[in-house]
């Protein structure tokens, strides 16, 4: 297959030999991700419940009949494009709405698999579909029951869900059969069940196509007709949407960037794009309130020529509000939940991006700080939520750090300002009237930045010191942070590997919170204990050779390089580079990775174990770690660690642009070569790859 990146004048083809795939999303949650074959049960078509924060799939496979396998895809960033023959199939998937506009270059017929369910349920029992015509659509009705062989009770209804359809054909044939998929990816990553019978609905007919998806059926009918009858009037305003994006300064300083190659430059525009594409936000709408006005006068015309039953006489609005959610995916398809250290670490990539979002998020977890001082694992629903999280709370630190730089930069320029006025006020000129206008406005626009800084200020030291008070009295012994098993970001266990205790990242960003606490408030007793406790972790974990990974544990892992991206005052330059030296000779895989656990370790694992967590842990490289530290040994020494450097861009640049989703970043990589495992789009994985190259060429 040939992948294809399309951005303008700047395009890049390769043929791949993985059968590559793409994800879209819609801003609010839902997403589509289809590859050649259905390789996983979780491709296909998803809608997010905002209400629930649980995610459905809707529809499995959209066949084109007679056609062999696709020979080309395209990501055009926005859109994906299929070649399939002398057919093209184009996919998008509009900001703000739960529909797929999909469409062929030329009319034809298409096979509709459904396979609709929670996410990860996968019952096969208690599954009914029915089939329709209602208000201009054909609607495809799905029942979720209960059934005894499989659940406690029987014949109980769990939920319904609608999925409207309209085309430029309202040509529609029943297949009504069910077909059996063997997920031969599921089955690679030992995530059961690898086969599965999914529903081969109807066939249709025509070159245009609108799925609307809901809970509600009124809701998706009034949105895929607002949405078909407005299509080309969509696809622009979701062009101009990207254009928008890529006025970026942060990405327009990269293209205009001669001392980067086209690969570098399309993998980070890329990485923001897939970043931005895991923020979920339920306010979201780009297309505009002309859009949801044209869908209202639709179903107000709609109402007024048809009779319907009673079940569907009651309109909803396409605008009906609902509780408002926001955050960022910490990937998909799996972590759809908002994690407090996932999104947290990508928040500085993020405030590139999207400034605003990523504002209200610092914020919103300023205001999330439990009574212990910590931060909750993540929301939604999922077993973790049980978890402690020892870093998170560290990273709110190192991220309100990062603000306050900024803050104190502009307080610099507010200074300058000023001086200037003076200098003006003092000039003859000045009793002009337009001077004196001019001085006036200002002043008034320098006392409202002040107020601004002074507030923020407020705000972030006082939630900061509450939280570091309780961590002090809760979470501290002999001077260090004590985390119980699996609190840290390795939050997996095998083998009696569970790194409770005390460790070395958890150390590093206290050190970090101990040094902004003292910059906020000048209170002494912070640098004291920033002191008593940098000595101490210098005194157990720094053998002169090795950072330790924990209290009288010297394994060798990579979250070394978290504590000096935290806290690089712990060691000297020169000492960072000993460690590091000797940490790479354990750690370091050649195609331009790092094992998470020394290669001679006896639980290393050399090949990704999937949902057996034998390699998660131990062995698989994880994307993040690798951008991060590259990002450090940048810092420390980019002359000397030059070669790992390279390799690492390199090894993520492949990674991005030509495995797996492609343009999107993935979670990990088995240790033994590169590959894209674990979830198709991470959120911190894109986070550092941006950090890091704007650290090293800028």
């Amino acid at each position: 297959m040939e992948a294809i990146h399309t951005l303008g004048i700047l395009n890049i083809k390769r043929n791949v030999e993985e059968d590559a795939g793409f994800l879209l999303t819609n801003k609010k949650g839902g997403y589509c991700s289809f590859y050649n074959k259905p390789l996983s049960r979780y491709q296909g078509l998803f809608y997010f419940d905002e209400k629930t924060m649980d995610m459905y799939k809707f529809i499995e496979d959209i066949g084109v009949t007679g056609s062999n396998d696709a020979v080309s895809l395209k990501n055009g960033f926005y859109f994906a494009q299929r070649r399939k023959g002398s057919i093209i199939e184009t996919f998008q998937m509009p900001a703000g709405f739960n529909s797929l506009i999909y469409e062929l270059s030329d009319k034809h017929e298409i096979d509709l698999i459904m396979d609709c369910k929670l996410s990860a349920d996968n019952r096969e029992w208690g599954r009914y579909y029915d089939i329709s015509e209602e208000g201009g659509c054909l609607i495809i009705k799905f029942t979720k029951k209960t059934d005894a062989r499989e659940d406690a009770t029987d014949a109980m209804e769990e939920y319904n869900l609608y999925l409207a359809i309209k085309s430029d054909k309202s040509t529609h044939s029943k297949n009504d059969k069910w077909v059996e998929r063997h997920y031969l990816n599921d089955e690679e990553r030992n995530s059961q069940p690898f086969r599965r019978y999914v529903y081969n609905a109807v066939r249709l007919l025509g070159s245009r196509f609108v799925f609307s998806m809901s809970k509600n059926m009124n809701n998706a009918i009034n949105e895929c007709e607002a949405i078909f009858n407005n299509l080309d009037e969509t696809r622009m305003k979701e062009k101009n949407h990207f254009i928008q994006f890529l006025d970026n300064n942060s990405i327009k300083k990269i293209l205009k960037n001669d001392k980067i190659g086209n690969e570098i430059k399309i993998a980070y525009i890329n990485a923001a794009n897939s970043l931005n594409n895991l923020v979920v936000d339920s306010k979201y709408k780009p297309i505009g309130s002309e859009f949801g006005q044209l869908s209202e006068r639709a179903a107000v015309l709609r109402e007024r020529s048809q009779s319907l039953s009673s079940s569907t006489s009651s309109r909803i609005r396409l605008n009906e509000t609902h509780p408002h959610s926001a955050g960022i995916f910490a990937g998909l398809p799996w972590f759809f939940q908002f994690w407090a250290r996932d999104t947290l670490i990508s928040l500085k990539a993020l405030f590139k991006i999207k400034n605003e979002f990523a504002k209200k998020m610092l914020f919103a977890y300023l205001n999330k700080i439990n009574e212990d001082g910590r931060l909750v694992n993540l929301s939604g629903k999922r077993d973790s939520a049980k978890l402690g999280c020892a870093d998170a709370n560290g990273w709110l630190f190192l991220r309100c750090n990062e603000i306050v730089e900024q803050i104190n930069n502009n307080k610099d320029i507010i200074g300058s300002i000023k001086e200037s006025m003076i200098l003006l006020r003092q000039h003859r000129s000045s009793d002009s009237i337009k001077i004196r206008e001019y001085l006036k406005k200002c002043n008034s626009a320098i006392n409202k930045k002040e107020y601004e800084c002074h507030k923020t200020i407020y705000e972030i030291e006082s939630s900061l010191e509450k939280s570091l008070a309780s961590l002090l009295k809760l979470h501290t012994k002999d001077s260090f942070e004590v985390n119980e098993k699996l609190e840290t970001w390795m939050d997996t266990e095998f083998g009696n590997d569970t790194r409770d205790g005390i460790r070395i990242e958890i150390q590093a960003l206290r050190l970090n919170m101990y040094k902004l606490m003292f910059e906020l408030t000048q209170n002494q007793k912070y640098r004291i204990l920033e002191n008593i406790s940098k000595n101490k972790i210098i005194e157990k974990f720094w053998n002169g050779k090795i950072l330790a990974d924990g209290l009288n544990d010297f394994t060798i892992r990579p979250n070394i390089f978290i504590a000096a991206y935290a806290y690089p005052e712990l060691l000297t330059n020169k000492e960072w580079e000993i460690c590091f030296d000797n940490a790479l000779k354990g750690l370091w895989l050649d195609w331009g990775g790092l094992s998470t656990i020394d290669k001679n370790n006896p639980l290393f694992a050399q090949v990704s174990t999937g949902e057996n967590i034998k390699s998660y842990h131990r062995g698989d490289s994880w994307f993040w770690i690798n951008n991060l530290s590259a990002l450090v040994l940048n810092r420390v020494n980019k002359t000397k660690f030059k070669k790992q450097i390279q390799k690492i861009i390199l090894a993520s640049t492949e990674e991005i642009l030509w495995k797996g989703c492609i343009g999107c970043h993935a979670e990990l990589s088995s240790a033994k070569e590169l590959s894209s495992k674990g979830c198709f789009n991470q959120a911190w994985s894109n986070a550092m790859f941006i950090e890091l190259i704007d650290e090293v060429y800028f």
